[in-house]
């Protein structure tokens, strides 16, 4: 029964219902999923795939301020994405180097700051949060870097 006795749902209807098959298998832990997907090349849990789309569209909604009335997957975004020229210039912001260093970008940069807050409790100090910040940032902008300069040399802008 729900809250004053209200029922949405008709008890007949209820005992009939079965539940579903579970298709998202149970992990033990995240720290586990991640060994699991290293040891044994299982996909994780909520790997990149899932995760650095969102990132990258929330970032890039914030910095065009398109507001919350926009969607992810928006007609909108999308237009203001492609039509965005650097300012007083005709040439485009995005391009095919710009787009692929931006995923080089964020697939290696230190963006979690559970992650840090993880390593921290683990190690007792800020020291090796700072240099797995400092070392994964730096190792992304120069990967980023390098992919955008062998893409304007190689690919069309």
């Amino acid at each position: 029964m729900g809250a004053g006795g209200v029922r949405i749902i008709p008890e007949s209807k209820m005992r009939e219902y079965k539940l579903p098959e579970k298709k998202i298998p149970r992990t033990r832990g995240h720290h586990q999923d991640w060994l699991d997907a290293i040891r044994q090349g299982k996909k994780a849990g909520s790997d990149f795939s899932y995760g650095a789309p969102l990132t990258e569209i929330a970032m890039l909604g914030v910095i065009y301020n398109l507001g919350e009335e926009q969607e992810a997957t928006s007609d909108a975004l999308r237009e203001t994405l492609r039509a965005a020229t650097w300012e007083g210039t005709d040439r485009k912001v995005f391009n095919l180097p710009v787009a692929l260093s931006l995923m080089v970008f964020f697939a290696l940069c230190a963006q979690c700051s559970s992650t840090l807050a993880v390593i921290r409790r683990e190690t007792g100090s800020w020291r090796w949060p700072l240099v797995t910040f400092v070392y994964m940032t730096s190792l992304a902008y120069v990967a980023a870097l390098a992919t955008y300069q062998i893409g304007r040399l190689c690919l069309p802008l």
